[in-house]
């Protein structure tokens, strides 16, 4: 970034960027679920828009599961080391990266 947007910017109107909580690994789980179910999800889908419940444009494509499975496969090494990480710091132990 060359920063060029900000330098313009006066000071006041800049606002100190939020902490987005993402839990990676729920998103990952969440993904992993989807792809174990994806053929249950595809019959559902298909017998909701036959009884017109649902719009023929919410079927998920070939090409977004395959991008569903990148992203699972990305994040998929990164499960047991966040896994690792969490917990209560009572200690400084295991589990606890607050203390470090």
């Amino acid at each position: 970034m060359d920063g060029s947007l900000e330098a313009n910017t006066p000071l006041k109107a800049l606002n100190v960027p939020h902490t987005v909580r993402v839990r990676w690994n729920s998103v990952y789980l969440i993904m992993h679920r989807g792809l174990r179910l994806k053929t249950y999800i595809n019959d559902f889908i298909s017998s909701e828009i036959e009884t017109q419940n649902y719009p023929s444009n919410g079927v998920i494509s070939h090409e977004e599961w395959i991008q569903l499975r990148t992203y699972a496969t990305i994040l998929e090494p990164l499960y047991q080391p966040i896994k690792r990480s969490e917990g209560i710091a009572r200690k400084g132990s295991y589990g606890a990266l607050w203390d470090v």
